[in-house]
């Protein structure tokens, strides 16, 4: 765990960042599955246009 915050590293370890998310929030996939699909747009492996949604209507 020491190593991810080494200086100098320029990419998280996604697998390492999954399984400190996952110890932390338990079994909610879909939390888990929200920060895998971030972690792989930060990493240029999906399209950022992905995370964006947009409602119908303005909030109450």
């Amino acid at each position: 765990m020491g190593n991810c915050f080494q200086v100098g590293r320029r990419r998280p370890n996604s697998d390492l960042l999954l399984a400190v998310v996952q110890a932390l929030v338990g079994a909610d996939e879909a939390i888990v599955s929200v920060w895998r699909q971030s972690l792989r747009a930060v990493l240029g492996e999906a399209e950022v246009a992905a995370q964006v949604s947009a409602c119908d209507r303005l909030p109450a």
